[in-house]
């Protein structure tokens, strides 16, 4: 289909490949049309497309949502030889830890990865992460939402808009993004909820937080740390919807222990398992950019920056759906982003859009069965960490 064909990030993209990926874009439906991206502080909101109606209504088995952000992975980097999902062996093996980040912001994306780049983990190094996939569901068709690194990721997710494509303006590495130096005061999914009274909670563990960036949620008593997740969960106590968003440490970006990343995101799951809202509980977990990997899938082209680079998507990155409710055994080929995430906040607690883009976007909702009882936890265990480990770097984002 299009945008399937081989993305060589080895290869710098030229005037002629973009121009594929533009068609393909189009193509594909995902916008209808490329546009030029609006980086002001508030774009407005336009009405959903239609979605065949689900059969019950997911607001009436969905409660909580959580969507765990987890740094730096492509598809092809932690599933490319899964069975079933579209994914391509390099033979290159990147271990529990690598020796460095990679670079990953814009540029670099359009440069294309580094050899070091093209190593991959094996189901050996990340057994848990693979048995989520085998047990639930692994989305293989869904892409970072902009061609480059965390923070206008996590923004999209957020807020369905971005005013920058690699680092905010006022980043530093001590100071980060936050107000006032990175700041901006357009609406996000939280006040979507907020203002249906509903509950959400930021758990936050890197040195700033995206909703820092903010101005009206910088103070907000619903950021928190990130560890008061697993007792929230444990007591059975999360919020209408949980953004989690770890330490660098158990994060999986590079150069981080992969086995530590995972092992906490098993504690994470079972903390949820443990409070008794798993059957309520609609659970993602993503990875938030590229993070330099190479992944053989070339992005659609939806949205241009405005130096005429592609803005939007960016590479792929893997999604796994977990929950009562979550397909057995299910790979999805459906196309979704990170917006396609707030599209389903939005479709669970009947919000209105932020933006064009989270109203066009796909809700996810074929990665659920609502039409069944909701299926038993999977309760795993976590595993003996890397022998040699690393000590703890400092975050890059």
């Amino acid at each position: 289909m299009p945008g399937d064909e081989a993305f060589d990030v080895t290869r710098p993209i030229s005037r002629r490949r973009f121009l594929e990926g533009v068609v393909a874009g189009s193509a594909m439906a995902v916008l209808g049309a490329s546009c030029g991206t609006v980086p002001s502080a508030t774009l407005k909101a336009s009405k959903a497309t239609a979605t065949p109606p689900s059969t019950p209504d997911p607001g009436s088995r969905i409660k909580h949502i959580v969507v765990f952000m987890k740094e730096n992975r492509t598809f092809d980097n932690l599933f490319g030889a899964f069975p079933g999902a579209n994914g391509v062996v390099t033979g290159l093996y990147c271990g529990d830890q690598l020796p460095t980040d990679l670079s990953h912001k814009h540029a670099a994306a359009l440069a294309g990865a580094t050899p070091l780049g093209h190593c991959q983990q094996t189901e050996a190094d990340i057994p848990n992460y693979w048995a989520y996939a085998r047990h639930y569901t692994l989305c293989d068709n869904f892409f970072s939402e902009v061609m480059g690194p965390s923070p206008a990721n996590h923004l999209m997710f957020l807020a369905a808009q971005a005013p920058f494509i690699d680092y905010p303006p006022g980043f530093t590495s001590e100071a980060g993004w936050t107000c006032p130096g990175s700041c901006w005061d357009f609406p996000t999914i939280m006040d979507r909820l907020a203002d249906k009274g509903l509950s959400w909670r930021n758990y936050w563990g890197a040195p700033w937080s995206d909703t820092f960036m903010i101005a009206h949620l910088l103070h907000s008593p619903n950021n928190v740390p990130y560890e008061r997740f697993l007792t929230d969960a444990a007591a059975g106590k999360l919020p209408h919807l949980a953004f989690v968003k770890t330490s660098p440490a158990y994060s999986d970006h590079p150069p981080n222990s992969i086995t530590v990343g995972e092992n906490y995101q098993v504690r994470e799951i079972n903390a949820i398992i443990q409070g008794g809202l798993w059957e309520s509980t609609a659970i993602f977990i993503t990875w938030d950019d590229w993070g330099g990997f190479y992944d053989h899938v070339r992005p659609p082209v939806v949205e241009l920056w405005t130096d005429g680079t592609p803005f939007r998507y960016g590479p792929r990155v893997p999604l796994l759906v977990l929950g009562g409710y979550a397909r057995a055994g299910y790979v999805s080929h459906t196309l979704g982003s990170f917006v396609s995430l707030t599209r389903f906040v939005e479709r669970v607690f009947d919000l209105e859009p932020l933006t064009f883009r989270d109203a066009q976007a796909n809700d996810m909702l074929d990665c659920f069965d609502f039409t069944e009882p909701p299926r038993p936890p999977l309760v795993l265990k976590e595993r003996p960490a890397h022998p040699h480990p690393l000590p703890p770097n400092p975050y890059v984002p």
